[in-house]
């Protein structure tokens, strides 16, 4: 008899890993801009209008892919 059991591949492993640094990375933005915009120290160091062009530069993209996965 010929063994015809399914023997999954490596990859999967490999996607599943690069879904979940694109999660923790997602994370860690998330709490950067939240940490940057509270008051304290740190935020004397970025004025409000380069704190707005750092965001718009992060949520562009997001809305762009949003929109393009959308079409799909």
């Amino acid at each position: 008899m010929t063994d015809t059991t399914f023997k999954p591949s490596k990859m999967r492993w490999v996607m599943i890993g690069f879904a979940f640094l694109a999660t923790v990375l997602n994370y860690i933005d998330r709490l950067a801009f939240n940490y940057l915009s509270a008051e304290g120290a740190l935020r004397e160091l970025i004025p409000d209008d380069a704190f707005g062009y750092i965001t718009t530069a992060f949520l562009w993209p997001t809305w762009f892919q949003t929109v393009f996965l959308a079409l799909l």
